[in-house]
C-alpha cells in the first residue's frame, strides 16, 4: 500500500509541476530559475518512475525520501544507469590499497550475470567482511565497489540491486516457512518442488525448523528473491549432505537471473557450482581458477 500511495504521488507530480513551473515563469519570480529547474527535476523524475515496472527498481527508496529535489535527477541517471542494466559488480584496489591493514587484489573480484563467484579461504581471512563491504554496511581499506563502471559504497539502499546471506540466522522466528517465502516474495513451487521436506514443514515456525533445514531455507530465499545480485557467506555450512546435489541444481538455475557470490573454506565446496575462484590469504585476494562454464 505504502508503495501504491508513492506511485499515485508521483502521477500526481507528472501532472502538477509543469502547471506549477509555468505559473512561476509567468509571474517572473525572483525565484523563478530555482523553482523550475526543481520542478522539473522532480517531473522528469517521476516521469521515468512511471516507466518502470515495478516502478521502484529505479532506486531505492532511502533517495527518494532523503534526497532534495534538485539532486533528485542525479540520482535517477546514476542509480538508473546501474539498476536497470546492472549486470557486473567489480571490486578492485582503491587509491588508498597501499595503506596499512587495506585489501588487495592481484585480480578485480568480478561479479556478472549468469556467473557464480567463490572466496575461499581460512577462518578469520576476511570473507565475511568482505561480503560485507559489497553490500555496504561496512568498509574496508584499499576496497572500491562498482557496479557498471558506476561507484558504490551503500549497496544495500538501493532497492533490488543485492541481497546478502550471512552466517547468523536473519529470519524472523515467529514466522511460519510459508510466511517468509510470501516475505521475500520467493514463489512456493520453485522451492517446494524441489525440496518437498520444506513442504512438510510450510505451516512451521522459523524457531521450530532444524538448524539444518532453517540453513537451507535461508540460502533458497537469498537466491531465489528478486535481486541483480546475491551474497551468501558459507551457504553450504550446516546443511545436510544430501541436500547439497539439489541445491548446486538450484544456483545453476538462480544464476541465469543474477550474479552470485559464494564463500567456504576450503576451495573444493566451491569447484562443483563457481566459474571462478579466489582465494582470500594475509589481506590479499587471488584469482586461483577460472573456467568457462563450471
Amino acid at each position: 500500500q505504502f508503495y501504491n500511495g508513492l506511485f499515485v504521488c508521483s502521477r500526481l507530480l507528472v501532472l502538477c509541476t509543469p502547471l506549477f513551473a509555468t505559473s512561476v515563469i509567468a509571474r517572473k519570480s525572483a525565484l523563478q530559475h530555482s523553482l523550475v529547474v526543481q520542478s522539473l527535476t522532480v517531473s522528469l523524475g517521476a516521469f521515468i518512475l512511471l516507466l518502470q515496472s515495478p516502478p521502484f527498481q529505479i532506486f531505492s527508496i532511502h533517495h527518494l525520501v532523503a534526497c532534495r529535489p534538485r539532486y533528485l535527477l542525479y540520482f535517477i541517471m546514476v542509480n538508473g544507469r546501474y539498476i536497470l542494466n546492472a549486470d557486473q559488480l567489480l571490486v578492485r584496489n582503491s587509491g588508498s590499497a597501499l595503506a596499512s591493514g587495506s585489501l588487495s587484489f592481484g585480480a578485480p573480484l568480478r561479479m556478472a550475470k549468469g556467473s557464480v563467484a567463490g572466496i575461499s579461504g581460512a577462518e578469520g581471512s576476511g570473507k565475511s567482511a568482505l561480503l560485507q563491504c559489497i553490500f555496504g554496511t561496512c568498509s574496508l581499506p584499499g576496497c572500491e565497489v562498482s557496479v557498471n563502471g558506476v561507484r558504490l559504497t551503500h549497496a544495500y539502499t538501493v532497492f533490488g540491486l543485492v541481497n546478502y546471506l550471512p552466517q547468523v540466522s536473519f529470519m524472523p522466528a515467529q514466522f511460519t516457512v510459508r510466511k517468509v517465502l510470501a516475505l521475500y516474495a520467493v514463489p512456493e513451487d520453485q522451492v517446494f518442488d524441489i525440496f518437498p521436506e520444506l513442504a512438510n514443514e510450510a505451516g512451521r515456525l522459523i524457531c521450530d525448523l532444524s538448524g539444518g533445514m532453517e540453513r537451507l531455507l535461508s540460502v533458497l530465499v537469498i537466491l531465489l528473491a528478486g535481486t541483480r545480485f546475491s551474497l551468501l557467506d558459507a551457504p553450504f555450512t550446516g546443511i545436510v549432505p544430501m541436500y547439497l546435489p539439489r541445491l548446486y541444481l538450484q544456483i545453476q538455475s538462480a544464476r541465469q537471473a543474477k550474479g552470485i557470490l559464494l564463500t567456504a573454506c576450503h576451495t573444493a565446496d566451491l569447484l562443483p557450482v563457481c566459474d571462478s575462484i579466489y582465494r582470500l590469504q594475509d589481506g590479499h585476494c587471488d584469482l586461483i581458477h577460472h573456467a568457462t562454464s563450471p
